[in-house]
């Protein structure tokens, strides 16, 4: 209530406050984004491609942060202000040197890992799999995002109580959606498409390609589709599509040549950009060990 309304609130009071942050930091890496433990647990080694080279720089970092976390959990009651500070910054800046990692989503190397860890089956259809491997991942990301939100927040809380603020640290950031993949596109025509004009995917690509922001809205409702809802967007969405198909038709009306030609490929490329490898100098700089050795 105190942090609610801007009321002055003690250093004794910061400092149970700050502690408590442990207990949240404890059940995001456990309970509430238990992938997290999972991804900690998994043990992958000895890669032998670049998409098992992922998952193992993914698994390290996810052995890290919840090394880190458990190690607060145990020392929660004991350990002084300043080291406590200084693990929240250890935290907070490798979250921030993974944040950096490049690829189609944030932490791909996370992805990597889920997608080694979640195989493909006979006795299951390849389309499912790669459906939980996205909201795994997804919830990955948010967990991740969480976690450093909680971090953020301790800092700041010290730094009310008169500690160094000089943390060199990033703050908080949103997690990032799953991009829609050709399997969400096409259910989604298949399921939904003459509700909203698109009949074929060359319905999408006019409506889509040129616009990214759009295309999130439209992923908003996908999504809510897929919960059995209705999203909040839905009706702008639909009639923004159905502008946006006349607008192109009356541009090309006796035009003799199709306005657009696109197989399966090029449509997948569009919703799926290549990913991108881990560096060597990204995964020297994360530098595992050194933070598993202190906070085991």
């Amino acid at each position: 209530m105190a942090h609610k309304y801007k009321v002055a609130v003690s250093t004794a009071d910061l400092e149970v406050s700050v502690r408590k942050h442990i207990d949240t930091l404890y059940d995001y890496a456990h309970k509430a984004y238990d992938i997290l433990e999972t991804c900690a647990n998994a043990g992958a080694a000895k890669p032998t491609n670049e998409q098992e080279e992922q998952a193992v720089a993914g698994y390290e970092f996810c052995k890290a942060l919840v090394s880190i976390i458990d190690y607060l959990k145990r020392e929660r009651n004991k350990i002084p202000m300043p080291k406590l500070q200084k693990a929240f910054v250890d935290l907070s800046k490798l979250i921030d040197t993974n944040l950096s990692v490049q690829g189609p989503v944030q932490f791909p190397h996370v992805s990597a890992l889920i997608w080694e860890m979640i195989p493909l089956s006979q006795k299951v259809k390849p389309a499912y799999v790669d459906k939980i491997r996205k909201e795994k991942a997804n919830k990955a990301r948010h967990g991740i995002a969480r976690i450093k939100s909680v971090v953020t927040q301790a800092l700041d809380d010290m730094t009310k109580m008169g500690m160094s603020q000089e943390t060199g640290t990033g703050g908080r950031f949103t997690a990032q959606r799953t991009s829609l993949d050709l399997y969400d596109i096409i259910n989604f025509i298949r399921r939904f498409g003459g509700q909203y004009g698109i009949e074929d995917k060359d319905d999408w690509e006019t409506v889509f390609r040129n616009d990214p922001r759009f295309l999130q809205d439209m992923t908003t409702v996908i999504n809510a589709k897929q919960r059995a809802t209705t999203a909040v967007e839905d009706a702008q969405v639909k009639e923004q599509i159905l502008q946006a198909l006349r607008d192109h038709r009356a541009r090309t009306e006796g035009v003799n040549t199709p306005y657009f030609e696109a197989g399966e490929d090029q449509a997948k490329q569009m919703a799926s950009p290549e990913v991108k490898p881990v560096s060597k100098e990204t995964k020297s700089s994360l530098d595992f060990e050194r933070l598993l050795r202190k906070y085991q």
